[in-house]
């Protein structure tokens, strides 16, 4: 049997007509769907002689149900751009059957969807079928199903019915009716079961005696208890105390009296001043210290005429008694600590020998002495020499005399140099820091060198970017910055053409479109040969057609107009490729300035098709077709959609350059 499978195309690039045979659907070992298609392009001819992938998807109850099998096909075609293929017979690859005989057929309906890929006529390196399945539509499987179902249904006679399970089964069912009766009566309780359960509730026989009252007469209150271990009323209402002792107590105590009598011989707050006398003793400590407070007034006079203290006080090792003054002899003596005490003022002090270490503060000490003095002079030492700001976050400075220069390494700097470090050992060592802590340097000046422990080479800041010794770009741009005289488009990653790594570089779009919704036409006459189109691939193309333009105006044609373009004062603008205008389109919003209405479609600098002179079709379509892409949806194309136009067609452009 043969069926027509007819398929709603959703694609321009592929036409294929569809014929399955399941006149043999199972044999042997090779069961399946025998599939055979003739696969031609949009000018109907055959796609001859060539590889073929295709994705086969099995679909239940409607066009998006499960999908119960997935296969992929590899075939050719022949010379009529016919290919076949089995159903049942690919690569599975998805699916919830295991194959064709695992297809539950009477759960219908079922549908087939189809995906193909057909290898370019010229070979191309990158090309990966499947990132080029074209899908050209999803049937109703028809047929097919009941052909799979029937095949299957002769064995129905060799199944059980219900017939024969009854027979079976009889011999079992008084057998089982009779277990399923012991089982539910061992469920129940038996007279036995109650007594068992009963037992540990029974009381216990209870013996009325003699010994049983006497056990538990012992437990109560006795009366001879009461005159042993218990107080009872009666006896603590005859008892008497005797109040003589607790009297006799309460006598030695002060009364009111007592207290006005002998409060009114003290001294009171109003009387403390007229009664705080020469001649009044007031009380010391052991070492003759008078309390605080205690004494108040103005005390005046002499040493010569005051009165002696009582206890001499020592004052710097010398005995003070009030009698007579004192001297105190100066000894510089070994001086310690970090400063001088700040309780010795006038000192005649003029030379402390060396100074071993310590902290000066004076303004006048010579250089020659630590200090910052006008006399010249070194600081030499055999430890390690070490400067500290004077506070947090402060600069520390070394500052040469006048117009001369620092030396590190040699006392005779070079008067052209500031900093001159000299060594034949040794080599000079800028700071490391890793790209984000280089990227953390708040305000960077320009000029700033530092050595990047990331990239693994010296960088500095030119007042705009960090770049390196070779003047390459190492900042971080985003999508959307200014740089380069436009807007940065896309940043290179790792596998793109023109990616290097530890440097930063990508694709710069002009700020505005080079053309009106006019537009411009791809190139005035017939044109081949720029068929390239990946990344970093536009430039080549626009230099070719410009040299195959013959001297025409280059504003007439888009490669022409795209390479004339000077945003910037940058001379190397050029017309993108077919995959670097895709990049403008990906980020079109944060790029901005593309149309949004008139023509949609911009121009590429690449080509459709290859040159082949075996095939002239394809020859035809390759001096003839560019590749442009639309940037917003129009005539029934959605925008991103990329497709090929006739060279003569006015179309719109957008110059780019790589950085």
């Amino acid at each position: 049997m043969s069926c027509r499978i007819l398929f709603k195309l959703n694609t321009f690039l592929l036409v294929v007509t569809l014929t399955i045979f399941t006149n043999q659907l199972f044999a042997q070992n090779n069961e399946g769907i025998f599939f055979q298609a003739v696969a031609r392009d949009n000018f109907s001819n055959p796609a001859k002689d060539r590889k073929i992938y295709v994705l086969s998807s099995i679909m239940q109850s409607n066009i998006t149900g499960a999908k119960v099998l997935i296969e992929e096909h590899h075939t050719n075609t022949d010379a009529a751009g016919m290919f076949s293929i089995s159903l049942g017979n690919g690569i599975r690859v998805g699916g919830i059957a295991s194959g064709l005989s695992n297809i539950e057929w009477a759960n219908g309906p079922f549908y087939l969807n189809l995906k193909v890929a057909i290898t370019p006529v010229s070979g191309n390196a990158g090309w990966d079928y499947t990132k080029e399945w074209v899908d050209i539509g999803t049937t109703n499987f028809g047929a097919v199903p009941y052909a799979m179902y029937s095949i299957n249904a002769g064995g129905v006679s060799q199944k059980l019915n219900s017939t024969d399970t009854t027979k079976m089964l009889a011999v079992y069912a008084k057998a089982n009716d009779v277990q399923s009766l012991a089982t539910i009566v061992d469920t129940k309780l038996s007279a036995k079961d109650t007594s068992a359960m009963l037992t540990p509730y029974a009381k216990l026989a209870l013996v009325l005696d003699s010994a049983y009252i006497n056990a538990q007469l012992r437990s109560k209150v006795s009366l001879l208890d009461s005159s042993t271990k218990f107080v009872t009323p009666a006896m603590l209402a005859a008892k008497t105390f005797d109040t003589t002792s607790l009297s006799n107590r309460i006598d030695l105590k002060a009364d009111a009296t007592d207290v006005d009598t002998n409060l009114a011989s003290k001294l009171n707050i109003s009387s403390t001043t007229s009664n705080n006398t020469a001649n009044t003793i007031v009380k010391r400590d052991s070492a003759g210290n008078f309390a605080a407070n205690i004494i108040s007034g103005t005390l005046s006079g002499t040493a010569t005429n005051a009165n002696t203290l009582v206890y001499a006080r020592n004052i710097n090792g010398v005995a003070f008694d009030g009698s007579s003054d004192i001297t105190v002899t100066a000894d510089a003596g070994t001086l310690t600590g970090t400063t001088l005490a700040n309780n010795v003022t006038n000192s005649s002090l003029t030379s402390v020998g060396t100074i071993t270490n310590g902290t000066w503060s004076a303004t006048l000490i010579d250089v020659t002495k630590g200090g910052t003095g006008t006399n010249n002079g070194s600081i030499t030492g055999t430890a390690a020499l070490t400067f500290t700001a004077g506070g947090t976050n402060q600069n520390v400075s070394i500052l040469a005399s006048g117009t001369g220069s620092v030396g590190v390494g040699t006392n005779s700097p070079r008067s052209s140099a500031a900093l001159d470090v000299n060594s034949t050992t040794q080599g000079f060592l800028p700071p490391r820091l890793s790209t984000d802590q280089r990227n953390a340097i708040a305000n960077p000046v320009e000029g700033l060198t530092i050595w990047n422990t990331t990239n693994k080479q010296l960088e500095v800041y030119d007042s705009l970017y960090w770049v390196n010794m070779n003047g390459k770009l190492v900042s971080n741009l985003n999508v959307g910055d200014r740089y380069g005289g436009g807007i940065v488009a896309y940043i290179f990653l790792p596998g793109d053409n023109g990616y290097v790594a530890g440097q930063t570089h990508g694709l710069i779009a002009a700020i505005v479109d080079q053309t009106t919704d006019a537009g411009v036409k791809w190139f005035p006459s017939i044109f081949y040969d720029v068929t390239q189109t990946l990344l970093g691939q536009g430039l080549d193309n626009t230099l070719s057609i410009i040299a195959a333009s013959g001297g025409a105006s280059l504003t007439n044609f888009a490669a022409g107009l795209a390479s004339s373009y000077r945003g910037g004062g940058y001379t190397d603008w050029y017309l993108p490729s077919k995959d670097e205008l895709n990049k403008l389109y990906l980020n079109r919003d944060i790029i901005g300035g593309f149309a949004t209405s008139g023509l949609a479609a911009y121009w590429s600098s690449s080509l459709k098709g290859t040159i082949n002179f075996k095939d002239f079709t394809e020859f035809a379509k390759g001096i003839s077709n560019g590749w442009v892409q639309l940037f917003f949806s129009s005539g029934g194309d959605l925008g991103g959609l990329q497709k090929e136009l006739g060279i003569s067609n006015a179309r719109r452009v957008r110059a780019v350059r790589v950085f």
